[in-house]
């Protein structure tokens, strides 16, 4: 199984275990209890596996990185200590959980406790921790929750590097939880305050902006959409990403993946045009120089920015991974070239046009 698909697995069990925190357990029967069990379980295993194995360290860090994404788990924090205990911790989130009903509370006394524990006291014990009035345990809960609901750790000085998979997974899980914001709210400000809030937050941290762009990716079906298609979710992510970025050479978001920023023109329009006028820009920026392996004596290097990235080889890779994008965007690209190359007798336009054509791919 890959990494992806496990740590899609333990955000689930997270889920269930918010769910536990919430009334949402309300509305539960014997088999929705089951199944959060059976999670339980398949964390204790996966923590189990991990142990001792050179992979666990790194394991271990991507389930903290689940910090990122708003948690209501109020103390408990996402890790692979949380999964070794997980069986534990469901219990009693569960049995502390005021809205549970009678029944399933008795049935986790009954058959989810370890078949062998090591004293009946330790079942009266926790018996009487969670005996309190259940108002008292019911505003606890509520300003629990409150508090934990509005907080978001970001680890804003971690260096270490996040691997692709895990990125992507992390920009799904973010994607579906502002889905679910944007479902369950019926205060549209509150919804997009909210919404802002936490990709301000994440956008904060090493590889946030990645990630946003991952979840916008990951919030619409793949096939082209108009606007008015989009989910309340992605048209919420993409105001703020369209905020964010401008056609400015130094922008954050355009030192993201050429082919991650290729998609998201694909996808959103109004992100095509920026994308656009971020490369007419740099392209119209650019004067020629002696030297270069990539035209014939001579390359090109902008003449507004010291950093290196920004330099025909960097602009070439951009605009070839526009032109292998879908049909519609690649033949108003291709076009765009074209006009562009036409604007004066040399430019770096006509270069790319060149060399485009030399492959066969224009």
């Amino acid at each position: 199984m890959s990494l992806q698909s496990i740590l899609k697995n333990i955000y689930s069990f997270i889920e269930v275990l918010q769910s536990c925190r919430s009334d949402a357990v309300k509305g539960w029967d014997e088999q929705a209890l089951s199944n959060a069990f059976k999670w339980a379980k398949y964390c204790e295993q996966i923590s189990s596996q991990a142990l001792g194995k050179h992979y666990e360290a790194s394991l271990d860090n991507q389930i903290r990185k689940m910090r990122q994404i708003p948690l209501a788990l109020g103390e408990v924090e996402p890790n692979l200590q949380l999964c070794s205990n997980a069986c534990p911790v469901l219990r009693q989130a569960l049995l502390q959980n005021p809205y549970l009903p009678d029944s399933l509370f008795a049935t986790i006394l009954t058959t989810y406790y370890p078949e062998s524990p090591d004293t009946l006291d330790s079942i009266l014990e926790e018996c009487y921790t969670i005996s309190a009035p259940k108002s008292g345990l019911q505003l606890a809960l509520c300003d629990k929750e409150s508090m934990t609901s509005h907080s978001v750790a970001i680890a804003t000085n971690d260096k270490t590097d996040i691997p692709q998979e895990a990125i992507v997974t992390q920009g799904i899980i973010l994607a579906q939880h502002l889905s679910r914001v944007c479902r369950e709210s019926s205060r549209r400000e509150r919804t997009e305050k909210y919404t802002r809030e936490k990709l301000d937050e994440i956008y904060a941290a090493p590889e946030g902006m990645i990630i946003i762009l991952e979840a916008l990716i990951a919030s619409d079906d793949p096939e082209e959409v108009s606007a008015s298609q989009h989910s309340s979710s992605s048209r919420l992510i993409l105001n703020w990403l369209l905020q964010k970025c401008d056609p400015g050479i130094g922008n954050k978001v355009w030192q993201c993946n050429p082919k991650m920023l290729s998609e998201v023109a694909r996808r959103y329009h109004t992100f095509y045009q920026v994308y656009v006028a971020h490369l007419d820009l740099w392209g119209n920026n650019m004067v020629p120089v002696y030297g270069g392996h990539f035209t014939d004596g001579f390359t090109w290097r902008i003449k507004s920015s010291p950093d290196s990235s920004h330099n025909f080889e960097g602009f070439f890779t951009h605009i070839e991974h526009m032109v292998k994008s879908s049909d519609n965007v690649k033949e108003h690209f291709i076009k765009h070239i074209e006009d562009e190359a036409k604007q004066s007798e040399v430019n770096a336009w006509r270069t790319v046009q060149k060399y485009r054509q030399r492959d066969s791919l224009m």
